[in-house]
């Protein structure tokens, strides 16, 4: 989680750069591995904007993983998602199924 936790802030600021499936990619590690950082998840990242501007182009898979750290972040902080409802309904879907 160490690690996890001091590659958060680099790529918080890669964000922009990265395609739809890098973001999947990125919000199920750190899921797995149980590790929140504000830098890259908190409201000041640009994380679910960036992930809202690239929605329609989530794979079914991608869209599953995102699901996937959504619940995570609910679990863990008890906060609403920010992801838009169009965007957590398909990621449910998909989710569901597989």
């Amino acid at each position: 989680s160490d690690l996890f936790s001091s590659l958060a802030p680099v790529t918080s600021s890669l964000l922009v750069e990265c395609n739809s499936q890098a973001l999947a990619n990125i919000a199920w590690a750190y899921a797995v591995s149980n590790v929140d950082d504000d830098s890259l998840f908190g409201k000041n990242s640009p994380f679910v904007a960036v992930c809202t501007e690239k929605a329609n182009d989530f794979t079914s898979g991608g869209v599953s993983q995102l699901h996937q750290w959504n619940i995570w972040r609910k679990e863990l902080t008890g906060a609403p998602s920010d992801l838009p409802p169009s965007v957590q309904q398909r990621g449910l879907q998909a989710f569901m199924s597989k």
